[in-house]
């Protein structure tokens, strides 16, 4: 990661986007599917933290992620609350995988559909589509 930085960006352009905080929360992403919720938690917050605020396209990703991790410790108001952000800036960008994403966490909360905040992470995926 740290020669990547310095590489010529004409031989690979797309490269540089790919840095140390976006790989840390791949990491998570990782952690997160592999049902390890807490270091998935513990990974991601620190990913999200550290992610360029000029790095948008990532940041709906890390937090879905982030969502399930928080679905799989039982806290499931603040997964919606992560989700629906993850949402917002998904819906926003227009970027599919990032919409899945979400889509894929809601599923995660089917056991709770009918907790408040659920139906309103509902309504809002009904929204956006």
């Amino acid at each position: 990661m740290a020669s990547a930085a310095e590489e010529d960006n004409s031989r690979r352009p797309r490269a540089a986007f790919f840095g140390s905080a976006r790989l840390i929360g791949e990491r998570g992403v990782a952690l997160a599917r592999l049902q390890r919720p807490q270091a998935a938690q513990q990974v991601l917050e620190s990913a999200l933290a550290s992610l360029d605020p000029e790095v948008i396209k990532t940041r709906p990703r890390l937090m879905a992620a982030l969502a399930t991790a928080h679905v799989r410790q039982g806290n499931i108001d603040e997964a919606c609350r992560l989700g629906s952000e993850a949402l917002d800036l998904a819906a926003r960008q227009q970027v599919a995988p990032n919409l899945q994403d979400v889509r894929r966490l809601r599923m995660e909360l089917e056991p709770w559909r009918k907790t408040r905040a659920v139906r309103e992470l509902d309504e809002q995926l009904a929204l956006a589509g």
